[in-house]
């Protein structure tokens, strides 16, 4: 797992002088530090009121089910430093019948970056920090009884989006980084 840290990390603060003048990956921005995510946990914060979702649990097990449906994996727990997927829900009932229904999800991930002249880290050059790579937002008005399956769908669009970012960000790093793909490769055989 560290090793994965250590590739992103790598990932970020890989671009040489050379590459910035080509656009290289640490320019093209948070999106390609992605590439090389590929087991998530979920979290499904509900601050959803007055019946307008019924099931959020729900909620938790589609956007797992839409993950691993887009090729990524899911993890049960969420691991020290792992990887999470946030989807949350706010909502509440506007007049009889009806809700408001706002989602929002993101990518909560780590990533390892190197600090020599730093005083307050004390195991060594490197240090973790987090990042946060949006999913999307949806704004929605709706009929009550539509609420539970409208937030099943954003979950779907959340899940599409982050396959989508991922694959997009594997093949930039692939056609411009070739070793650290190699790196990559090596170390999912070695799993």
């Amino acid at each position: 797992m560290r090793a994965l840290f250590i590739l992103a990390g790598l990932l970020a603060f890989s671009a040489s002088s050379a590459n910035a003048a080509e656009g290289g990956l640490l320019f093209k921005g948070e999106e390609a530090l992605i590439a090389y995510k590929d087991e998530f946990s979920v979290e499904v914060v509900d601050r959803v009121t007055d019946g307008c979702l019924p099931n959020p649990g729900a909620i938790k097990t589609r956007m797992e089910a839409a993950l691993e449906a887009g090729g990524l994996k899911t993890a049960q727990a969420q691991a020290p430093l792992g990887d999470q997927v946030v989807v949350s829900l706010l909502g509440y009932s506007v007049a009889p019948g009806s809700c408001l229904l706002y989602a929002e999800a993101w990518l909560n991930h780590w990533l390892v970056a190197r600090v020599p002249y730093a005083k307050q880290v004390e195991t060594g050059q490197e240090t973790y920090f987090a990042a946060r790579h949006p999913l999307g937002q949806q704004l929605r008005y709706l009929n009550k009884s539509a609420t539970q399956s409208q937030a099943a769908k954003a979950a779907d669009d959340f899940a599409a989006r982050l396959a989508s970012d991922i694959k997009a960000s594997r093949q930039y790093a692939a056609e411009n980084f070739p070793a650290m793909e190699a790196e990559y490769r090596r170390l999912q055989s070695a799993r």
